[in-house]
């Protein structure tokens, strides 16, 4: 989904994802939005200065393009 979304450095978020699973292979989706909060802040922490903000400018900027692509 990440490189759909192009972000291109996903080292960082791959510890993300593992740190809000707990480290198994699968995680809820309660732990998938808060990573999906995680992985904003990271991508946006020299931007903004709230998470939401942060989210709003993930969404935006790399998810909801995604949408129209369907």
């Amino acid at each position: 989904m990440l490189a759909d979304a192009c972000v291109k450095d996903t080292s960082k978020l791959d510890l993300i994802y593992k740190a809000v699973a707990g480290g198994n292979n699968k995680m809820s989706f309660e732990q998938f939005l808060d990573s999906l909060v995680k992985v904003a802040e990271y991508m946006f922490h020299s931007v903004v200065d709230f998470s939401s903000d942060a989210l709003k400018g993930f969404l935006e900027h790399h998810l909801l393009p995604l949408y129209d692509k369907l």
